[in-house]
């Protein structure tokens, strides 16, 4: 037998939609708000009213929208999944507001049953009469059917919305649940954040009302807590390029002696896809291959140290819980939130995860309050998921996942800058910092790490830690010759010490830990190497130089760049260094060089390495690439853990300037035309190793 027949929803289907649609309750109320700001609203009133009672307790929505009439009620509220919007969307076609819906799929009205079982709903047009709409939610769970349920739909004269009144009210009771104050705290928290704070909704206003306001005593606002940021940041993106770039830090006026330093940017950067750039091929991100628009970034950041804090923050904790609740970067479209990137937990860019393995480097989530903006019509690529929690995440997400990420290391490199100049100022400009007791850590990671085999992989790291700490520490102790920044290292060891006390009693501590550790062991180790290799042979220039070509003559081949070896005098270009120090140096110069070369794009790449006499006399290897150029000044270049190559760690630069010091050198950046170079250098980077004849 062969028969033909609709599906027969059960009625209970709208129930499970919203609850899995809808996660929270605060997502629920934001849904709400967004079908308020789709209906051209101005105004939105919310009243919260003895919630803690789920009897009596009632939440109260009211709009001065484009209300429904009963058509509309009947015909597009009543069938969830309509597309109404979504077709407005499609056609672009703008309310008198100049708004384009938010809501697309026609089914978060559904959700409303998360805050409560029963609903009345009253909504008016213009020159319409009033609807009345009541539902409740219990007669879904009681019945078999969706069809077996009936909605009460009520045409009356208008009562509520009289004269040339136009909107909707809802009425929730019989509550959901019985809310408490972190409930109320937190619906608090995602409405003041529905707008971005940078820039708000035009002619769109939130009103909140609750007889629980000692549940949001001690709230801080974003008005509040913005003026002790001390680093800010305005870009845009758009195709493959930063087309616009300014930073700023701002010192406190009590910061007698630390001057503010703005930053902005000369021409487009061009921007990378991060994971791409340990094979040494990188790629260009573009989101101009999809419809996402140009994309506006800002940002503040701030500062958590003890130090600092104990000086210029008054009201310590609830300036680091405001952070620790409030902090991340959040994604706006047309002024909207898109829900929930930003909260806590939710790392969608990773910024947690890449501090972790590089603490000195890094932004956190509660560092940064930040806010990437999109425009509607022009983004259409970034669809939002069924469940409101973020974008779909198909190719063009991922590509806008990159380019956000991108312009936030590039804004880092610069804070990373006057980072390094505050925690100078904050010790009192003494770069010698105080000892840490590692084994104190390994007693707590004793006690803490259950799993053996981890304790004993993070107390190998340690005992490295220990080793190494012990011979930099003697090192520079026995001779002022060792030409170290040993304040700068050892406050790198310090902090990254201080993260692993707090992380050692965190949930999956082992995991960051066993990181930590191994980021510290690799730090340590790098400097107590460049100490321990210091014996001193005489070597030709044009051998090392030979012998670094060749260690790298793969690649070079692989990213076609040809390498040109010249000496402008024909003898006595000995000196006296520790050859493996400076072939290691020449080698990261050109690994450097054939990073950039490759990421400029440049149609045919030149590297040329001199060994000359040209600046003042003295012995000299120039290496200089047809690249992009320095975008660091030479002093920011030197330092460490300031780099504005992606995922890059801001070191080599700076073991090259101590190899160089260690061996009576210097490392210098030459202006073009301070030696004699083609023309085609003119535009990119030229780094010298200088020598002392005779040294």
């Amino acid at each position: 037998m062969r028969v033909s027949m609709p599906f027969k929803p059960k009625a209970q289907i709208l129930l499970q939609l919203g609850e899995q649609l809808i996660k929270s309750e605060s997502v629920a109320i934001l849904e709400l708000i967004k079908n308020a700001y789709d209906a051209d609203a101005k105004n939105v009133s919310i009243s919260m009213m003895d919630i803690d009672n789920p009897q009596n307790g009632y939440i109260e929505i009211i709009d001065d929208g484009v209300g429904m009439n009963l058509w509309t009620v009947q015909n597009i509220w009543m069938e969830p999944g309509n597309t109404h919007k979504k077709d407005l969307v499609s056609a672009s076609e703008r309310s008198s507001l100049n708004r384009l819906p938010i809501g697309e799929k026609g089914i978060g009205r559904f959700g409303v049953h998360k805050l409560g079982k029963k609903i009345e709903m009253v909504t008016r047009s213009a020159n319409e009469q009033e609807v009345y709409v009541a539902i409740d939610w219990n007669s879904f769970a009681n019945a078999e059917y969706l069809e077996d349920v009936y909605v009460i739909i009520e045409e009356r004269t208008p009562e509520l919305f009289t004269g040339d009144k136009t909107g909707t009210k809802l009425y929730i009771s019989d509550l959901s649940a019985q809310w408490s104050r972190g409930m109320l705290r937190s619906v608090y928290r995602s409405i003041t954040s529905l707008s971005s704070p940078f820039s708000s909704i035009d002619a769109f206003r939130v009103k909140f009302k609750t007889n629980k306001k000692a549940w949001l005593t001690g709230l801080l606002t974003f008005e509040d807590i913005k003026k002790y940021a001390l680093y800010t940041g305005s870009m845009e993106i758009e195709g493959n390029h930063i087309t616009e770039f300014t930073y700023q830090f701002s010192p406190f006026s009590a910061m007698i002696g630390l001057k503010p330093r703005t930053f902005q940017i000369s021409a487009p950067v061009p921007m990378i896809e991060k994971s791409n750039e340990k094979r040494g091929e990188p790629r260009k991100i573009d989101i101009g291959k999809f419809c996402i628009g140009k994309v506006k970034i800002d940002l503040l950041v701030f500062d958590r140290d003890s130090s600092f804090r104990a000086r210029f923050i008054e009201d310590k904790r609830t300036y680091g819980t405001y952070l620790d609740e409030n902090g991340g970067i959040r994604v706006f479209r047309d002024g909207v939130r898109i829900y929930d990137y930003g909260e806590q937990g939710n790392d969608w860019l990773g910024l947690d995860s890449s501090r972790i393995n590089t603490p000195g480097k890094y932004l956190s989530n509660n560092l940064v309050l930040g806010a990437v903006q999109l425009d509607r019509e022009f983004s259409s690529d970034l669809q939002e998921k069924a469940n409101r929690e973020g974008f779909i995440e198909n190719a063009a997400y991922m590509e806008f996942r990159e380019a956000v990420s991108y312009a936030i290391d590039y804004f880092t490199a610069q804070r990373n800058i006057d980072k390094e100049t505050l925690r100078i100022y904050l010790n009192g400009g003494k770069k010698e910092p105080v000892k840490q007791d590692v084994s104190l850590i390994r007693q707590k990671i004793s006690v803490y790490i259950k799993d053996e085999k981890e304790r004993k992989e993070i107390d190998g790291y340690l005992k490295r830690i220990e080793e190494d700490y012990s011979y930099i520490q003697k090192m520079y102790l026995k001779t002022a010759s060792a030409g170290m920044s040993y304040g700068v290292v050892i406050h790198e060891i310090e902090k990254v010490i201080a993260e692993l006390n707090n992380a050692v009693k965190a949930e999956k501590a082992s995991t960051q830990v066993t990181n930590l550790a191994k980021h510290l062991a690799r730090l340590v180790d790098s400097y107590a190497e460049l100490l321990r290799n210091r014996a001193k042979s005489q070597n030709r220039l044009r051998d090392m130089i030979k012998q670094a070509v060749f260690s790298l003559q793969y690649r070079l081949e692989a990213h076609q760049i040809n390498v040109e070896c010249l000496t402008d005098f024909a003898e006595n270009d000995y000196v006296d260094c520790a050859s493996n120090l400076i072939v290691g140096s020449i080698i990261n110069i050109i690994d450097n060089s054939i990073w950039w070369t490759t990421y400029a794009e440049v149609p045919k790449r030149h590297i040329i390495i001199k060994a000359t006499k040209e600046i003042n006399g003295h012995l000299a290897i120039v290496i200089a690439d047809n690249g992009c150029g320095f975008s660091l000044s030479p002093e920011d270049a030197i330092k460490p853990f300031v780099s504005t190559k992606p995922s890059g760690m801001g070191l080599g630069l700076n073991i090259v300037n101590e190899i160089m010091l260690s061996q009576g050198g210097t490392l210098a950046f030459p202006d073009y035309g301070d030696v004699e170079l083609p023309e085609i250098y003119k535009n990119g980077a030229v780094v010298a190793l200088i020598f002392k004849e005779g040294m």
